[in-house]
């Protein structure tokens, strides 16, 4: 599937973004790099359509993949300016000496902390477009003219192309800085991506931001103008916030820890399985697992296959979403057997299926013997404590 890229330069090595919550923000959000092209799209109020229908495409692809180089933080410092309540503080009557000697004593503190970076490393941000190249090609054109991101000291230029898979591994892969892909849990890291109707929410709030004060009027007339008015008062209203969706980026896969047991003479005691013999218990539990799937859901036949490893022409995203079963040996002393009693299931940030279906399909018998009917050995899920206890022993945080 080919893949949009588009690359960002800052001319100096600091950013200046920060997130709603007033943190610094990085890597610079997808949500940044969509207000930093529909500002470079612009002619003053104008949206050219052609434009505007590339930015609409844009806006429904999936979450891009970024790639941003290595940060440390800059020092802080104090910008001291008005504060808007200025109008407030003082009537409108007073002489113009008092609101200058006002103005002295209400500035408030605005806090700047740049995050440092090096400006010959550039910014990767790289959308899946499906074989949509017409709109590709013109966001190309309008990378062209974006001249700033974050904020108005944060002077950049951008270039896009479009990019084969294999091409885009390679770029990715000889990236001397860090990957962020999105996809976890809501806990994790999030930053902000366009959305469907993210860029007539800019379009939005930049006229309502043109109108932001409106003057309010009352009857004055006169015999000779008896309709006049005159100015009241005026009233500031603040423009609606862009519509943005929240993607985490980042977060650590998930995990799930089985036991072996035994369940032909104990049921609480372990299931040894040899070390040297692994390869068989991962094949035959990650078969058992999807075949259990792929009988409740068979609708998700050809998911399933891709996450559990057994289709044949599987691509790098496909290797992506899969999960990763791990045999834990006993370690930790001198008398320890290496025998094999714990499963490790990690799963992927990219992986399409429910965390709980997987759970679910995990945990069952293993072992039957056809004779008997009985179950010789079957997969139990770990409890809380157990699973940190022994996530701690073996050093997977």
């Amino acid at each position: 599937m080919p893949s949009l890229l588009l690359t960002v330069n800052l001319l100096d090595g600091r950013y200046h973004g920060f997130d709603t919550k007033g943190r610094p923000e990085w890597p610079p959000s997808p949500a940044r790099l969509f207000q930093a092209l529909v500002a470079g799209a612009a002619k003053g109020a104008r949206l050219d359509e052609k434009d505007r229908e590339a930015l609409t495409w844009l806006e429904g692809l999936d979450s891009p993949v970024i790639a941003a180089p290595a940060m440390t933080t800059g020092q802080d410092f104090k910008n001291f300016m008005p504060n808007n309540d200025l109008d407030v503080e003082l009537p409108k009557k007073e002489h113009d000496w008092k609101i200058e000697n006002a103005v002295a004593k209400i500035r408030a503190a605005k806090r700047h902390q740049p995050l440092v970076f090096n400006q010959e490393i550039p910014f990767f941000y790289i959308w899946q477009c499906k074989d949509d190249n017409n709109h590709a090609r013109r966001i190309g054109q309008i990378a062209k003219r974006l001249y700033q991101f974050g904020r108005g000291v944060d002077m950049a230029w951008a270039s896009a192309e479009v990019l084969a898979t294999e091409a885009t591994n390679n770029r990715l892969a000889d990236y001397p800085g860090v990957i962020y892909r999105p996809g976890g849990s809501e806990s994790a890291y999030t930053l902000a991506c366009p959305a469907s109707g993210s860029l007539c929410s800019l379009i939005k709030r930049y006229e309502k931001n043109r109108n932001r004060i409106t003057t309010i009027l009352k009857p004055a007339p006169t015999k000779k103008a008896p309709n006049r008015k005159k100015p009241a008062d005026q009233v500031f209203t603040q423009p609606p916030r862009p519509h943005f969706r929240q993607i985490s980026y980042n977060s650590p896969p998930g995990r799930l820890l089985y036991e072996l047991r035994n369940m032909t003479a104990d049921g609480n005691s372990y299931f040894s399985w040899p070390l040297k013999d692994c390869v068989r218990l991962v094949t035959t539990v990650r078969d058992n697992a999807a075949a259990k799937l792929k009988k409740q859901f068979p609708d998700k036949t050809s998911i399933i296959e891709q996450v559990f490893g057994l289709c044949r022409h599987a691509t790098e995203d496909d290797k992506a979403r899969r999960l990763q079963i791990i045999p834990l040996p006993s370690i930790g002393h001198q008398h320890a057997d290496r025998a094999i009693r714990r499963l490790l299931v990690q799963i992927p940030t990219a992986c399409p299926l429910i965390e709980g279906d997987i759970a679910w399909a995990f945990a069952m018998p293993q072992d039957i013997d056809t004779a008997t009917g009985e179950i010789n050995w079957m997969l139990i899920k770990a409890t809380k404590q157990r699973k940190q206890r022994m996530l701690h022993h073996y050093k997977v945080y």
